[in-house]
């Protein structure tokens, strides 16, 4: 038999993404979204705020237990939230117990998602940890509860921060095309064909792995996902305090959450130093980015407020 020729990056990504959509990954079809928005308003839709799961009509009306020891814990890693130095402090203190780190394992993340969805029910409930620029069905794939969290970042910095994280690192699968093009910043998002540069954080809660698209029908799908799934977001912006508000959730000690920051862009460069037209152009480009952060945001204020500042 005559041996297949090792597969090139495009090809096995493309591979990875089909094995993901086959999964099946439907928080609540698009349609019933669509339908139940033009029903009623977006919180008759989506009434359970982070830190609370839904319960049966007949259950007495009670906030349910997020963390239950024993669980998986699962990080959806976004690009340039801060996200290294979440997983030094969980890494840490999940250390000594299974863990797997999607993306770091010599393959793509892609490939990784796949290759967690493919195990065993039993091998994937068995990680204490799960980490990494994950897609959802990953999340979905984990039996039982787990307690899922992510971290957002306002997109016009979260893009600044990610153009000079691809521009000074070689090893980036995009550092290539812009070594190649030179691009600015502005023709970064604009034209850099990678879809994380267009409502990266949108289309990975949304359960999407390829899309490019304004369509508010995909970011209904985010905040039915984040409604259904997660147990809390935090804000890059917000680091210390969403940090503290997480940990009391994990029944962490604080004292057991500190780090040196971690993968901290040398070179930053300030919002307010980005011309109006790139900061037009990154907002025109993460319109969907820009409602889901304003979305969380609120979300997170309720949430500082219940564990944070003792108030309600």
């Amino acid at each position: 038999m005559t041996a297949r020729p090792p597969l090139s990056e495009t090809d096995s990504r493309a591979i990875g993404y089909s094995i993901i959509a086959s999964f099946e990954f439907s928080p609540l079809p698009l349609d019933r979204i669509a339908s139940r928005l033009a029903e009623s308003s977006a919180s008759a839709c989506f009434p359970v705020g982070i830190g609370e799961r839904t319960v049966p009509s007949d259950a007495p009306s009670v906030t349910m237990p997020l963390f239950v020891p024993g669980t998986t814990t699962v990080f959806l890693h976004i690009p340039r939230t801060a996200g290294t130095t979440l997983n030094a402090i969980f890494e840490r203190f999940f250390s000594g117990q299974p863990q797997y780190r999607i993306g770091r394992n010599g393959t793509s993340h892609i490939e990784d998602c796949s290759r967690f969805i493919a195990l065993l029910p039993e091998r994937r409930a068995g990680y204490a940890y799960v980490t990494g620029h994950l897609e959802m069905p990953v999340i979905k794939a984990i039996p039982g509860r787990p307690f899922v969290f992510t971290f957002l970042r306002h997109p016009v910095t979260r893009l600044i921060s990610l153009y000079a994280f691809v521009k000074r690192t070689p090893s980036h699968h995009m550092h290539a095309w812009l070594t190649r093009t030179g691009a600015s910043l502005e023709t970064f998002v604009a034209r850099c064909p990678w879809d994380e540069v267009q409502n990266g954080m949108t289309r990975r809660l949304a359960g999407v792995p390829l899309a490019r698209s304004n369509d508010k029908l995909l970011l209904l799908r985010a905040i039915a996902s984040i409604k259904r799934y997660f147990a809390f977001i935090g804000l890059q912006e917000s680091f210390d305090v969403s940090l503290a508000c997480l940990g009391k959730l994990l029944g962490i000690e604080p004292a057991a959450l500190a780090v040196a920051p971690q993968n901290v862009n040398p070179d930053a460069k300030a919002r307010d130093a980005v011309d109006q037209e790139t900061t037009d152009a990154i907002l025109y480009y993460n319109a969907l980015d820009c409602m889901l952060y304003d979305f969380c945001r609120k979300l997170f204020a309720a949430e500082r407020a219940r564990l944070h500042d003792g108030t309600e």
